[in-house]
């Protein structure tokens, strides 16, 4: 499976893209090491906002999604930023284009990933708590929007542990909001800070998943390829709840089970793969493939 190439965004660049506070952009900025090999910088001083420190541990995260998608996108949706305990940041570059296709397969954005130091977690962090508003946000927030995407903020922080979600942020106008206006405008902008992240990260570097989640659905008209498997079946794919509200058949797939797909370029995961069934006069399938972050399970 190949994978994108490294990348490097320089403290210029970020300066003319993102305006972000002076201290927490002073810190990203001297906060980021050369990449997930690099040192993970100085431990938190006393008095830090304590947070997990595991490489696997949840610290920080911005999910975008849901809405009226058809199953395939929703089944394959994923969250934009995720901090780990050890200073690790996997995430999406917004501005950058997904990649093109002439297989007619969709093909979702590659992940990146670079390293934080405590200084820097510590700067984010603050500003997610206080300037972002997710210390004193209420858990949900139900605009008067129909069909529009969700927004969900996880953090895991300073002896507060909570999800925050806005159903259409920044769509529904300011004066629609009521009493909640400023924490809403509060939850947009840090949302939007974490979407461009990549603006701020130096050195970053490719991400791919050690497992998938799998999904199959009913398949269109077209030729498929052959099944590519000889240890499951179809019938491995059971009902299992997705993190929205439908149920997909799904299985786990290890990374050598992608690759065994012989298709290029799913290091950001996929829509639409047509297989033929290994039963003959079997149906044609639709393989949707979700990378898992070093959190999830399934």
């Amino acid at each position: 499976m190949s994978t994108p190439p490294r990348r490097t965004v320089g403290p210029v660049a970020l300066a003319a893209r993102i305006p972000v506070a002076g201290l927490v952009a002073a810190a990203l900025l001297a906060g980021c090491a050369s990449g997930p090999g690099g040192s993970p910088g100085p431990s938190a001083s006393a008095g830090a906002i304590t947070h997990p420190s595991g490489a696997t541990e949840l610290v920080l995260r911005v999910f975008v999604g849901g809405g009226f998608v058809p199953p395939g996108y929703f089944a394959t949706e994923a969250p934009a930023f995720s901090l780990y305990g050890d200073g690790t940041v996997i995430f999406r570059e917004a501005s950058d284009a997904s990649p093109s296709s002439t297989d007619a397969i969709v093909r979702g954005q590659p992940f990146l990933q670079v390293r934080l130091s405590e200084a820097a977690v510590q700067a984010l962090l603050g500003s997610a708590l206080d300037v972002g508003g997710l210390r004193a946000a209420r858990e949900e927030y139900t605009l008067p929007v129909a069909d529009a995407p969700t927004t969900t903020f996880t953090i895991d922080a300073g002896g507060l542990r909570k999800q925050v979600s806005v159903n259409g942020l920044g769509i529904v106008p300011d004066t629609a909001a009521g009493t909640d206006r400023a924490e809403l405008i509060a939850l947009q902008a840090f949302r939007d800070r974490l979407l461009a992240f990549g603006s701020t990260a130096t050195s970053a570097s490719a991400w791919v998943a050690d497992r998938y989640r799998g999904t199959l659905l009913d398949g269109t008209t077209g030729t498929g390829r052959p099944w590519p498997w000889t240890t499951f079946t179809p019938e491995s794919f059971t009902n299992v709840s997705d993190t929205g509200s439908l149920a997909f058949p799904t299985r786990i797939l290890s990374r050598s089970e992608v690759d065994a797909l012989g298709i290029p370029n799913l290091g950001g995961g996929a829509i639409g793969i047509l297989l033929r069934s290994p039963v003959v006069g079997g149906p044609l399938l639709s393989l949707n493939l979700r990378p898992l972050l070093p959190d999830e399970k399934s």
